[in-house]
């Protein structure tokens, strides 16, 4: 009998580590959707062998997120631009509708695989450039179609633009369901605020910064971080970590050019 008190006591503690999580199904209606930043921004790449070592394979990020009118309504144009070693590597479009950021478009194109990718998911056709086999364009029509019936899902690829609109508080955890088109079917994901944390900017300027992390899967020994500032929700940095390997994404002060 005392055994079993002594356990009941215990109890709460346990149940208090869970209780000061708030796990939040992320959607329309709690997304801060009208702090959504409009404009360029320019975020840097690059990544090292060891925490301590030199940076190597530099990218420049080029973001400019619009106003569009699609069929009469209000929506939401995403361009991307990645640039390295004087070349463009990668180029994305995505329209997403202003009311819920689903998908209403994405098309996009990669040096590495030469393939160029055009998807419309209100007409749910798909338009595949470039190499491919037989058994990956029926694996990525079958991933589309899958993504088409669902319909209820965030675009993953516009992750700079999307993180600064949760809705940010202590020990949050956010449940997202996130398509990365073209790399497989929605999935319910989860990202964890696991603290606060201020970063300088020029000048010693102090940038308080929400940190949420995602958690990779077991086996790989690392995980991905993201900084987004609370006063401005501004994506500012992403640390990825995989054993000894690092990535780092910074945003840029200024911004060069429209793209």
């Amino acid at each position: 009998m005392k055994l079993l008190l002594l356990t009941i006591l215990l109890l709460p503690s346990a149940f208090d580590i869970f209780a000061q999580q708030d796990t939040i199904e992320v959607n329309s209606k709690n997304l801060k959707i009208n702090d959504i930043h409009f404009g360029n921004s320019t975020y840097i790449i690059y990544s090292k062998n060891g925490e301590n070592k030199p940076a190597q394979r530099n990218t420049l990020v080029k973001v400019n997120v619009s106003k569009q009118n699609h069929n009469g309504r209000e929506a939401i144009a995403i361009n991307q631009v990645w640039e390295a070693a004087d070349t463009t590597e990668h180029r994305a479009f995505s329209l997403l509708r202003a009311n819920d950021l689903s998908t209403i478009q994405h098309d996009y194109w990669w040096k590495r695989t030469g393939q160029k990718i055009s998807l419309d998911f209100e007409k749910r056709t798909a338009n595949l450039e470039g190499k491919f086999n037989d058994t990956q364009k029926e694996k990525f029509m079958k991933d589309f179609n899958i993504a088409t019936e669902s319909g209820n899902f965030l675009n993953w690829h516009c992750d700079m633009v999307i993180f600064p609109l949760l809705p940010f508080k202590e020990n949050a955890v956010f449940k997202i369901r996130f398509h990365d088109p073209g790399i497989k079917t929605p999935t319910n994901e989860i990202y964890t605020i696991i603290k606060s944390e201020t970063l300088k900017g020029l000048g010693d300027e102090k940038i308080d910064c929400w940190v949420m992390e995602y958690a990779l899967p077991k086996g790989m020994n690392g995980y991905q971080r993201y900084w987004i500032a609370k006063k401005t929700r501004e994506f500012i940095k992403e640390e990825d970590k995989v054993n000894n390997f690092y990535r780092i994404k910074l945003r840029m002060i200024v911004s060069e050019t429209d793209i």
